[in-house]
């Protein structure tokens, strides 16, 4: 995959890509790398209380459209429907 041949009329191009396609694959390890911490920072969120900031949140579920989250350390809490 290092050298693309193209040819239009009398006229041929050799194109070295090599360089280009190691790039994109590093950019796209970059990507994965910066997808996963963002999972991890929406994973801490979910469980972190917006009054005291801690991460003490429980959920409780009523049922499977409608849950509470409750702080444990400070008592606040929220209903959530359908999240």
């Amino acid at each position: 995959m290092a050298d693309k041949t193209s040819c239009v009329g009398n006229v041929h191009i050799n194109v070295d890509v090599s360089e280009a396609v190691k790039g994109l694959k590093a950019v796209q390890r970059e990507v994965r790398k910066t997808i996963a911490a963002l999972k991890e920072v929406d994973e801490i969120q979910k469980h972190t209380c917006p009054e005291c900031g801690k991460m003490s949140l429980k959920t409780l579920l009523a049922n499977e459209v409608v849950q509470s989250r409750v702080c444990v350390y400070c008592g606040w809490s929220n209903v959530v429907i359908g999240d």
